[in-house]
């Protein structure tokens, strides 16, 4: 089965090509628009497998929760591509993908995204199984957490990982004095050939219908609409495939 998995969620653009048992990666650090790198990167990926696009027979992206923007580029770029290519579109958790590397841990690992506001979408992992829900917490109540949790207040080490790892660390320092904080080495980068893995491991994600991004509150935009008398109506049809109907006056 040849796949294609495209993660746009972090600093670094990622995209992971699987085909004939091998598999072609790539990731640029994107300072400005992810757009612009993301198709000049799926290009290069395609270029030293020998197939065309026309063989793929699915496209995975980040699902969420994450950098709003940074998750619609992937999504629209990936519905776009399995429309053109009549492939499947696979949504991968994109807290799952953050943590997989760090499955060997022993202790819980924090997989962490920035959400902005002086908030984190978080989850808890142990033994590469999430222990928590997905949650949009501050540096506070995840300390509060591990507090209140005699499971998780056993363990000295903590793992931190995702994109607001570093940040998260830090607000954590003073807040866990007892815990030795571990930041992964590798929390920057994007994790495209993590979804290739993921998606091994959970292949029933192949046969899913499309589930839409993750949003696990208003964005910014529609926050600041919403204080103006107008919404983003998400369950109207949407013709360009990118998750949001028009405004509405409401």
């Amino acid at each position: 089965m040849n796949i294609l998995t495209i993660d746009t969620s972090a600093e670094f653009v990622s995209v992971a090509l699987s085909t004939g048992g091998k598999i072609y990666f790539m990731e640029k650090e994107s300072k400005a628009s992810h757009l612009e790198l993301l198709f000049d990167i799926i290009e290069q990926v395609f270029l030293p497998s020998g197939i065309e696009r026309e063989a793929l027979n699915a496209v995975g992206v980040m699902r969420g929760p994450g950098s709003w923007t940074g998750l619609r580029i992937g999504y629209s770029a990936a519905k776009a591509l399995c429309f053109a290519l009549n492939a499947n579109l696979v949504c991968v958790p994109a807290l799952d993908c953050a943590a997989l590397p760090c499955a060997g841990f022993e202790g819980p690992v924090i997989s962490a995204f920035d959400a902005k506001q002086q908030r984190f979408f978080c989850a808890v992992f142990s033994a590469g199984k999430r222990q928590t829900g997905v949650l949009d917490v501050t540096a506070q109540q995840i300390a509060a957490l591990f507090t209140d949790s005699a499971q998780l207040s056993a363990f000295s080490k903590i793992l931190i990982t995702g994109n607001g790892a570093a940040l998260l660390a830090e607000k954590l320092t003073s807040l866990m004095p007892d815990k030795t904080l571990i930041l992964d080495q590798n929390f920057r980068q994007g994790r495209a050939g993590e979804m290739l893995n993921f998606i091994g491991q959970n292949p029933e994600l192949l046969n899913e219908t499309d589930s839409g991004l993750l949003y696990i509150r208003a964005s910014e935009a529609e926050q600041t609409a919403a204080q103006k008398g107008v919404r983003f109506c998400r369950n109207a049809p949407d013709i360009c495939g990118t998750g949001l109907a028009p405004l509405k006056k409401v």
